[in-house]
């Protein structure tokens, strides 16, 4: 597997999307965060700001910088899907396999990068959030600091399903349209569309089981709920337990990596 990475990494390492993307992905975390920062702090030093909670305090950073940094997710899953699209593109996918890589070696090295990736970014987010806490003031924590731990499983699913997509479209700007269409689109009009039958159907709007969370996206992005107003939301939004939506989270995860091997092993190369 060692050479194979290395091998994959011949090929990044001169790709202009993989830096240009790489590095608009890591301002991106960082300058989210920074914003948001700046405008709690703005917000925190105004005769109200005393009734609010320090969202960018120590342990409440990690979940803060942590929800705020799944919206930068999109980039690698974009990076993700030109280089596997590449491969067909371009037919390198056919050039590995005839210089004596086995189909299931290739697509297991794309699945290996998607969780190096996801890693990468995960120590970016624990490095940006560790650093405004510190800018912040405060004492340090490590409490909450699972929902670091949250992002990552967030981060492989999305590039997971990026991956997935790609494997079966084979074209990029189709895989990319899909991809952004599902995670930012199709999938919040479906859980609007649930939910809002459940609460049309239900004796109490807030107390019915929001099966909406569990569709593949939400799970994940329910792993870290919104960190504001937290109190206020708890008592008005119904949540489903965080070891269900775990396991959902989980078990999409098995499901692409199998839809991808599957798609890559026995389609026509």
């Amino acid at each position: 597997m060692i050479k194979l990475l290395k091998i994959e990494w011949l090929k990044m390492k001169n790709y202009t999307a993989f830096v240009a993307i790489g590095l608009i992905f890591l301002v991106c975390v960082l300058g989210v965060n920074f914003i948001a920062y700046s405008l709690n702090k703005t917000v925190q030093e105004t005769p109200v700001g005393g009734l609010m909670e320090s969202y960018f305090s120590f342990p409440n950073v990690w979940h803060t910088v942590s929800w705020l940094s799944n919206f930068t997710l999109f980039l690698p899953g974009v990076l993700i899907i030109l280089m596997i699209t590449n491969e067909f593109t371009y037919k390198t996918h056919r050039q590995n396999i005839i210089d004596g890589w086995s189909r299931d070696e290739f697509i297991k090295v794309k699945i290996v990068i998607v969780f190096i990736f996801s890693a990468i970014a995960t120590i970016w987010v624990f490095l940006v959030a560790l650093m405004i806490g510190l800018i912040y003031g405060g004492t340090f924590s490590f409490d909450k600091i699972h929902f670091v731990g949250s992002f990552f499983i967030q981060s492989v699913s999305i590039l997971m399903l990026a991956l997935m997509v790609s494997v079966i479209v084979k074209r990029a700007g189709l895989a990319i349209a899909i991809f952004i269409a599902y995670v930012y689109i199709l999938e919040n009009l479906v859980g609007v569309i649930i939910n809002g039958l459940q609460i049309k159907n239900a004796t109490d709007p807030t107390k019915y089981t929001p099966f909406a969370d569990l569709l593949p996206i939400n799970a994940t992005d329910n792993l870290v709920p919104f960190p504001f107003f937290r109190v206020m939301l708890n008592r008005a939004v119904p949540h489903l337990n965080i070891y269900l939506l775990l396991g959902a989270s989980i078990v999409y995860l098995v499901g692409y990596i199998l839809i991808s091997r599957k798609q890559f092993l026995t389609k026509d190369l």
